[in-house]
């Protein structure tokens, strides 16, 4: 897409949201003066202008996320922030077979045959990865 057909397009989207404010007034307007309405005058027109308020701050809302978004070309726009390092990856306790895949209802029960460095080891991993409560109230059970 060049660049005076994405101008073109920012344009057009720009219009649209504004027509659509101004229909949405023009439409709220017409419903207070309807007969049928004139009734119930005070509690329809409060709601009419909440509904309106909503809307059009809704619809001005994505307007300026609009005209944000297409604000400039690729290069004033502001850098993408730098993705965040992933925290270190612990290796799961060799101390039962198949940690990982095991959920915290299956590693309760083998706790209690495990030395204190093991169940140190498992209460480490847990802490720094996964945090299942089960798990870690289990070990701190087994200590106290």
């Amino acid at each position: 897409m060049t660049a005076s057909e994405e101008q073109s397009q920012r344009t057009s989207l720009l219009q649209a949201s504004e027509r659509l404010v101004t229909s949405m007034a023009h439409v709220g307007v017409r419903l207070v003066s309807h007969p049928q309405v004139t009734a119930h005058t005070d509690k329809v027109s409060r709601e009419l202008r909440q509904a309106r308020a909503i809307g059009q701050l809704t619809v001005l809302t994505a307007t300026s996320k609009l005209k944000n978004a297409f604000a400039g070309d690729e290069t004033t726009r502001s850098p993408e922030p730098a993705p965040t390092p992933p925290a270190e990856v612990r290796d799961a306790p060799a101390c039962i077979p198949d940690y990982a895949n095991l959920s915290a209802a299956q590693i309760v029960p083998l706790l209690g045959a495990l030395t204190a460095d093991e169940r140190i080891d498992v209460a480490t991993y847990e802490e720094s990865t996964r945090k299942r409560k089960t798990i870690l109230s289990a070990l701190a059970d087994s200590t106290s």
